[in-house]
């Protein structure tokens, strides 16, 4: 039995467009309104988000 492999353009169900959106309104948010502490955190995370799968082409 094989697996179905998901659409290139779909994380799971949902496509990689509204995560990569998601993604850039919370950077956005973060940097216009963060504390030092979640603009510390964030930086933390980016650079796992910013994978090439989420990258606009």
């Amino acid at each position: 039995m094989t697996r179905k492999q998901a659409p290139a353009d779909r994380y799971g169900n949902t496509r990689i467009s509204k995560i990569r959106k998601a993604v850039n309104d919370l950077r956005r948010a973060i940097q216009r309104e963060g504390t030092q502490d979640i603009q510390v955190a964030w930086d933390r995370l980016e650079p796992w988000i910013d994978a090439p799968i989420w990258k606009e082409e």
